[in-house]
């Protein structure tokens, strides 16, 4: 397995571990989605929770073939993440128990 497989891999399963976190913990819906016969990974957003013909509020796309693997792009879509799972209103979840991972 070489460098840059590594570190796709690392990548993807940190925004897994986010995404399932603001999914479980906001009203926001992430979706993610990997296209194995063009290498692609995609990420959408959206921010106070999918509805039907809502359009995405952010999207990220990742081409894992490309000159860098996508590795900035799937940083890129980590660091949108982690702001939009800090910025979630803890208060009443960490009185119920949940815990913060981020």
């Amino acid at each position: 397995m070489n460098d840059q497989l590594m570190k796709q891999m690392l990548l993807v399963n940190e925004i897994m571990r986010i995404a399932l976190l603001v999914n479980n913990l906001s009203e926001h819906d992430i979706f993610t989605k990997y296209s194995g016969h063009v290498n692609v990974f995609e990420c959408r957003i959206y921010e106070n929770g999918w509805s039907k013909n809502a359009d995405s509020t952010k999207e990220f796309e990742a081409r894992l073939n490309s000159d860098d693997g996508g590795l900035s792009m799937l940083t890129t879509t980590i660091n949108y993440l982690k702001e939009l799972y800090m910025n979630i209103d803890i208060t009443q979840l960490t009185q119920e128990g949940a815990e913060c991972f981020v």
